[in-house]
């Protein structure tokens, strides 16, 4: 009988841990608008999460300043796990860079995840009559070439500068309010090409209003396999994926980043996820570890500092 009794207290100690973990909530605060590829990842994670983790996950959108708001936000929320950034590399590895000052400091993030990589494409409107990326620089060595961007200092904004400057073309920058505008500006034709986000002219590519001519990933796309890199084509400096991390306060304990990163690591290995990020045209970057994330963020921020003070890059 004390055997049975013990045996069943300790079944309701087990389950009374298992409803308090129950009972947390972990809030991945995403800095960009809800409907957007990065939004849509977080969301595709969460599920996985809540599995991992034993908790209630929600997704809270926390927009504005190009990512800025949402990542301060995180800075100065408590440092006990519960609460993780999905960003793009932009708050830590462009605004510093291009803005005149920013609410937090970038050292007070760490990196938890890197969920993925989005490549972009250098792309022209379908009408425009060229055909490949030495049409688009040789039009571009005789007069400006307008393209669209997502906004000023934008990966977007930054790539039409690398081609620029390695190219040696001419190029009229064109800010939208967003990644949609800008791929709709080139479908439209009001402008002559842009480095765009492959989620955002995929669509267009499919109904054939883009022309993408390269892609600025180190590999070619499962998307578009007849399209060459910028290094096959003699421009291995254009690169431009963006990366989409999880990441946490600088001053959250070892051990609750060790669990964050094994219930990412766990998700992100799940089959149905990597298909569903994969159709949202999110390329997997192998293990999901801070050690990862930390290296590709140090690697952009180099290469990203470097083309914004050549091309004067700057947000008033």
């Amino acid at each position: 009988m004390n055997k049975r009794i013990a045996g069943v207290l300790a079944v309701a100690l087990s389950l009374s841990g298992l409803a308090c973990a129950d009972d947390r909530t972990t809030t991945l605060v995403v800095n960009m608008s809800a409907g957007g590829p990065l939004d849509v990842a977080a969301r595709v994670v969460a599920e996985k999460l809540r599995a991992s983790l034993g908790q209630t996950i929600v997704v809270d959108n926390k927009v504005g300043a190009s990512g800025n708001i949402g990542a301060s936000y995180v800075t100065k929320a408590s440092a006990d796990g519960q609460t993780v950034l999905i960003t793009t590399d932009a708050p830590v590895a462009i605004n510093p860079l291009i803005f005149p000052s920013i609410p937090f400091k970038t050292e007070d993030l760490k990196a938890v995840a890197l969920i993925g990589s989005v490549p972009s494409a250098i792309s022209v409107n379908a009408k425009s009559g060229m055909g490949s990326l030495a049409d688009l620089v040789k039009k571009g060595e005789q007069a400006p070439v307008t393209f669209s961007s997502s906004g000023s200092g934008s990966p977007a904004h930054i790539g039409s500068a690398m081609l620029a400057q390695s190219a040696g073309m001419q190029v009229n920058h064109i800010p939208y309010k967003g990644g949609g505008p800008a791929a709709l500006a080139l479908a439209a034709g009001e402008v002559d090409a842009g480095v765009l986000a492959i989620p955002g002219i995929q669509a267009f590519v499919k109904d054939g209003r883009i022309k993408p001519l390269a892609v600025t990933s180190a590999r070619r796309l499962s998307q578009f396999p007849d399209v060459p890199t910028t290094a096959e084509l003699g421009y291995p400096d254009i690169q431009t994926d963006l990366l989409f991390l999880a990441m946490v306060p600088s001053r959250t304990p070892d051990a609750a980043v060790q669990k964050l990163q094994a219930a990412f690591a766990a998700a992100l290995s799940d089959p149905s996820v990597k298909e569903k990020l994969s159709g949202l045209g999110i390329e997997s970057n192998g293990p999901s570890n801070p050690a990862a994330a930390a290296s590709a963020l140090e690697s952009l921020r180099t290469r990203y500092a470097k083309i914004v003070k050549q091309a004067g890059i700057k947000v008033e």
